[in-house]
């Protein structure tokens, strides 16, 4: 009998108790027994939590294949072998009976030698709607940081007192909805700093304010949100943490800081834009369309709310982009009056500014990021100035960082664990009091 059609989109079962499950398409199999459709309902670098049509018994050797968007979401299926199988309560009448739970070649985790497919899921675990509450218990209050255009929207989570804050940079196309966004403003709160999750200009709920788009290294953003929190009389200092190309934008403006800036940390940050994009376009054409459809959404978007700045004739040569290079070339370089994509990349990527950073900087990375491989980072951590820490971990993917099945472990990732380490050395909170909101 052929196998249901795969869905392509998140999936949701009806409400039990209160619980939507969010769940991704995948394939369990095994030779003797065929293949399952299964639903991904929890992922780490060490297993997976799925919803099954049929019973698997425990300790059965078994494959995983993950889907997105109707493509392989790795380059090979993942090998993997069933830790416990269990009915699920209360599922009577639906399709997902059983509840899977899988552990990857921990052998070969736990010797630190990651293969190549964990890169891949840690990159695609971000997306997962997991551990991510809908409300928390410090209800973000919207500020509007004025720039030149018009304001900034900042998701402004206040803790008692005056302490220390860090300001959040989300990556290209991403806006402060991202899920880990949202992951890294629970761990600043746990670890006792204020956590503002930055809108960059037009992106987001914050496209209304700021007539003009970003750009990759549009410093002016964080240079005004800098500006604007320092002179809080509840914040003691700022530092700033950017994800990708907010990484990109926050080592960038370590080369010229604002008054007030008392150190910057990036995660899985791009060093050199052109070799990151031939990269992206020669050998990853997931994350190539993932990122290019971003950014095409992103341009439409804005067209709808600020037509007489990005007007139809820039939009309708950005939808008609194939690549990520030509989608720059025709809309980002001379929407921002650079001369081509060239000079784009050129002038916009943070490595070549690293010997000229002039605060504390942790650049953070993973050895198996497959977005931005680690031979196009080296070369400039190691002429950076002595201001700039290099922090290499084995594994994490592109932002994903996971550590283990607990709610804990994905919410305080081992890269937030390390920036939040690096900002207490910097700026240290006050003790511990009980949260209230704010």
């Amino acid at each position: 009998m052929s196998q249901p059609a795969l869905q392509t989109r998140p999936m949701a079962e009806p409400p039990r108790g209160g619980e939507s499950l969010t769940c991704y398409p995948a394939h369990l199999g095994h030779q003797a027994q065929g293949r399952d459709c299964a639903l991904l309902r929890d992922l780490s670098a060490e297993g997976a939590l799925l919803l099954t049509q049929e019973s698997w018994a425990p300790g059965q050797p078994v494959r995983l294949e993950l889907k997105l968007e109707g493509v392989r979401a790795c380059p090979d299926s993942i090998s993997a072998r069933v830790v416990d199988c269990q009915p699920r309560l209360g599922a009577e009448g639906s399709r997902w009976r059983h509840q899977v739970r899988v552990s990857f070649a921990p052998q070969r985790i736990l010797g630190r030698k990651p293969w190549p497919a964990e890169g891949h899921l840690q990159t695609l675990a971000v997306l997962l709607p997991l551990y991510v509450q809908s409300r928390t218990p410090h209800t973000p209050e919207e500020v509007h940081v004025p720039v030149k255009e018009g304001a900034l929207l900042a998701r402004t989570h206040w803790l008692p007192g005056r302490r220390p804050l860090i300001l959040l940079l989300h990556g290209v196309a991403g806006t402060s909805e991202n899920l880990y966004m949202r992951r890294a403003a629970a761990s600043c709160l746990e670890a006792g700093y204020h956590a503002v999750r930055l809108n960059l200009r037009g992106t987001g709920e914050g496209r209304w304010l700021a007539h003009h788009i970003y750009h990759t290294c549009m410093t002016d953003d964080l240079d005004a949100a800098v500006r604007h929190f320092s002179l809080h009389p509840r914040v003691s200092g700022v530092l700033a943490v950017g994800f990708s190309l907010g990484g990109n934008m926050a080592l960038a403006t370590a080369a010229a800081p604002p008054p007030g800036l008392s150190g910057v940390a990036s995660i899985s940050a791009p060093m050199d834009l052109d070799r990151t994009v031939v990269h992206l376009e020669r050998s990853q054409p997931l994350y190539h369309q993932y990122v290019l459809r971003g950014l095409q959404e992103f341009i439409r978007q804005h067209h709808e709310v600020w037509p007489h700045v990005t007007p139809a004739e820039l939009v309708k040569r950005g939808l008609r982009a194939r690549t990520i290079r030509e989608f720059d070339d025709q809309v980002m370089a001379p929407h921002h009056g650079f001369a081509g994509v060239a000079d784009y990349y050129a002038r916009t990527s943070c490595g070549v500014r690293l010997p000229r950073a002039q605060v504390p900087c942790a650049v953070i990375h993973a050895d198996d990021d497959p977005m931005v491989p680690l031979d196009t980072v080296l070369p400039y951590v190691e002429t950076a100035a002595d201001t700039v820490s290099f922090v290499r971990l084995p594994r994490g993917g592109h932002v994903g960082f996971f550590d283990g099945w607990g709610r804990s472990r994905w919410q305080r990732n081992s890269a937030m664990q390390v920036a939040l380490s690096w900002a207490r050395e910097l700026l240290p909170p006050p003790p511990s009091q009980p949260p209230t909101n704010g």
